[in-house]
């Protein structure tokens, strides 16, 4: 069964449209129309990231379409969880679990974590899948996963140069979710290992608790 085959038969078996499929991945109807009668004359194809909003809106494993569309993502592998905000060990360690990421970012130095809490939110929220490169320091201002001493927290990498200092912020401080400082020249911040974060894969969509709170109804 083909991609375009195993999205109609989802429609039909969940008794959903087209039209909510396509408000949902935020393309025209239009467009999604011509995709699933395979017309040739279709002028895009669902990007990777279209194809993890499609599992995510039939509840399904994003690797569920992962072998109708090799040349577009590749898997990359969860590790376990991460703190959003302050940091606490690795809760999750599965085997064969994994996540999916374009093909045309992906590195084979990439993991996965997953978000655990909402100091990050609303960029990241938790149980979002966020994936990260190792491989690339955060620069100021970016999103960062780091581990030290066994423990594991997503944050905001923010610099200050002239202090000798690496502040580590949630985007939501309060006093469970607070900033961690290293002075650069201290012993412990040669073991702080950084990871930049390249990717996010968002997996409670039309959340209504984080948007009331953004307006402050909640």
């Amino acid at each position: 069964m083909d991609l375009v085959d195993k999205i109609n038969k989802l429609l039909k078996d969940e008794k959903k449209t087209q039209k909510s499929l396509a408000e949902f991945i935020g393309i025209q109807p239009s467009t999604l129309n011509k995709i699933l009668k395979k017309d040739t004359k279709a002028k895009r194809k669902l990007s990777a990231e279209q194809l993890i909003l499609v599992a995510k809106f039939f509840s399904v494993h994003e690797g569920y379409f992962s072998d109708n569309m090799k040349s577009n993502v590749k898997k990359i592998p969860i590790i376990g969880t991460s703190s959003c905000g302050s940091s606490e060990s690795n809760l999750l360690q599965v085997e064969d679990s994994y996540c999916i990421f374009s093909a045309e970012k992906w590195n084979d130095k990439l993991f996965c974590v997953v978000a655990d809490g909402d100091s990050m939110a609303p960029e990241i929220e938790n149980g979002d899948h966020v994936i990260c490169d190792p491989s690339i320091l955060p620069k100021h201002g970016e999103l960062t996963y780091y581990t030290v001493n066994g423990e594991s927290a997503i944050k905001v990498f923010v610099e200050n140069k002239e202090a000798g200092i690496v502040m580590l912020k949630p985007i939501n401080a309060n006093k469970h979710f607070k900033t961690t400082v290293f002075r650069i020249d201290e012993d412990i911040f040669d073991d702080v290992k950084f990871a930049k974060v390249v990717g996010i894969n968002k997996t409670n969509f039309n959340n209504v608790s984080a948007r009331l709170k953004l307006v402050g109804e909640q």
